[in-house]
């Protein structure tokens, strides 16, 4: 199933299929490594620093977390996510020091009553099966 969405994203890239799909899947896990350099770059101007601690397993976590929490069947999803994760953060963390096990509970709350996300509950086809 992954395949097959990875084969139409790459059909939407390409366009009406002037070219193959076939040349590009041997070089998308150096395509998501630029993708990743870039952003740990891009990082790195405001904070002053790359930290290699940034690579530690709560960080990609946490971006699951908003793709989650924002939907991802939308393309503003993960963007809408990581506001209401940054926004929930910042009041959780200030209300108890229990911050994660609140937010393990909002996981999944979300994943079982809300599973398009955020964006899901404003999609006129949520209803809609398929």
């Amino acid at each position: 199933m992954t395949e097959m969405r990875v084969e139409l994203v790459l059909t939407a890239v390409v366009g009406l299929g002037a070219l193959s799909i076939d040349m590009f899947l041997p070089s998308l896990p150096t395509i998501a490594a630029v993708f990743g350099a870039v952003g740990g770059a891009l990082l790195a101007v405001p904070t002053g620093l790359a930290d290699p601690l940034l690579a530690y397993w709560t960080h990609s976590g946490n971006l699951v977390f908003m793709l989650l929490l924002g939907g991802f069947d939308h393309f503003l999803g993960p963007l809408v996510g990581a506001l209401v994760f940054i926004l929930l953060q910042d009041t959780v963390m200030s209300l108890t020091a229990y911050w994660r096990f609140v937010f393990g509970a909002i996981l999944a709350v979300v994943v079982i009553f809300f599973p398009r996300g955020v964006l899901g509950l404003l999609d006129p086809r949520a209803g809609h099966s398929g």
